[in-house]
C-alpha cells in the first residue's frame, strides 16, 4: 500500500511540474473580461523554447479562436485572439508541448467602465 501512496505523490508532483513552467499574469485569470470587438492579446511565460497553444473555447466547447506562440530566450510569449462580440463567454485554455497545461474558466467578452462622481452617478448612460 505504501508504494501506492509514494506513486500518487510522484504523479502528482511531475504533474505541478510541467505546470509551473507555464505561467499566465494575474489579470488572466478565473472570471475574466476581455475586451469586445478588438484582437485580444494574451500572454504569458513559460520555459525558453517552448511552443504554447492558446484556444478560446464557446461554452459549448466549440472554438472562438487560437494561436500558437512560442516562448523566447527569456521564457515569455504572446499572441492575439480573433476579435469577439460582446457578451460571449467560454474558457481559455493554454497548453504547451512540454505537457504543461492552465484553464481559464468563465471568462466573457464586453466592456468594463469605471465611473467616478457622487450625485451625479444617478444619471443613466444611453447610446
Amino acid at each position: 500500500m505504501k508504494w501506492i501512496s509514494i506513486f500518487f505523490a510522484a504523479m502528482v508532483l511531475a504533474t505541478q511540474a510541467a505546470s509551473a513552467d507555464l505561467r499566465l499574469p494575474a489579470v488572466i485569470s478565473d472570471h475574466a473580461m476581455l475586451q469586445a470587438g478588438k484582437p485580444v492579446a494574451i500572454w504569458g511565460w513559460a520555459e525558453p523554447g517552448v511552443q504554447v497553444k492558446v484556444a478560446f473555447l464557446g461554452s459549448a466547447g466549440s472554438s472562438l479562436g487560437d494561436f500558437s506562440a512560442t516562448a523566447d530566450a527569456n521564457g515569455k510569449w504572446s499572441g492575439q485572439l480573433p476579435r469577439q462580440k460582446s457578451g460571449t463567454v467560454g474558457r481559455l485554455e493554454v497548453t504547451t508541448d512540454k505537457g504543461g497545461s492552465k484553464t481559464v474558466n468563465d471568462v466573457m467578452i464586453g466592456e468594463v467602465w469605471l465611473g467616478g462622481g457622487q450625485s451625479n452617478m444617478v444619471y443613466t448612460i444611453e447610446g
